[in-house]
């Protein structure tokens, strides 16, 4: 993932200038997580998708990559690489389910590390699951309560929040008699990809997935309602991105 390797480097390069010289206001950044969710279920980025206006919120004032791609695209392997900075077989990470967790190299830190050198607050609420020995450099506060309300008045933050809506455990539903629920999607609307079954029951899957990218669009949309109503708005970069 070159990208994010490109931006650190950058980044870091910005905050050094500010440390020497506090003539720019050193910006905040949040990402916003969610889980096992694709480009294939959101109207933004697919026209078989549904409408996610909070996310769409944020791709009118700033800038959609539609050319991004996972260096590993599973759970604990996306993660490793991105909150490294590295490829994943660079590093060992990009197996899900590890054996052991493996070292970052010599010399090099985890990015919220070199965030909390220039005087920041970082905090992660609160997944991390990385195929990486985590240090004690990396977050001033991980845990379900982790808030940037921690940190000292006029601190410059990075916080990560992340929400499980989608997460691939939400589409089970126990029934033994095999009753659908309904639900707000219409499933005999839902376009079904070419690989998959013609069923009635993937035409549920897909109408309740897509149910559940409404239901994460609402969260992040709390999320960003949050940093408005406390001024932060206009001072922080917010990413969104599924884990994947």
């Amino acid at each position: 993932m070159k990208t994010l390797t490109v931006f650190v480097i950058l980044f870091s390069l910005f905050l050094g200038a500010c440390t020497q010289k506090e003539v720019i206001e050193r910006p905040n950044i949040v990402w916003l997580t969610s889980e096992d969710n694709s480009k294939h279920y959101m109207e933004l980025f697919d026209e078989h998708g549904v409408k996610t206006p909070n996310i769409e919120r944020l791709a009118d004032s700033g800038v959609i990559f539609t050319r991004a791609f996972s260096n590993t695209p599973v759970c604990s392997a996306a993660r490793s690489t991105l909150i490294s900075g590295c490829y994943g077989p660079r590093l060992a990470t990009h197996y899900h389910r590890r054996v052991q967790k493996v070292p970052m190299p010599e010399n090099m830190k985890m990015f919220p590390a070199y965030l909390r050198e220039a005087g920041y607050y970082t905090s992660n609420n609160n997944k991390e699951d990385y195929n990486i020995i985590k240090g004690n450099d990396v977050w001033d506060e991980s845990s379900s309560k982790a808030s940037w309300r921690k940190r000292n008045q006029g601190q410059p933050f990075f916080h990560v929040q992340n929400t499980t809506t989608t997460h691939e455990s939400k589409m089970v539903y126990k029934d033994k008699d095999m009753n659908m629920p309904d639900t707000l999607t219409d499933r005999n609307s839902c376009f079904i990809q070419p690989y998959h079954p013609q069923t009635e029951i993937f035409k549920y899957l897909n109408a309740r997935y897509r149910d559940l990218i409404i239901k994460m669009d609402k969260e992040i949309g709390v999320m960003i309602d949050e940093l408005e109503e406390e001024g932060l708005l206009e001072n922080t970069f917010i990413f969104y991105y599924g884990d994947h």
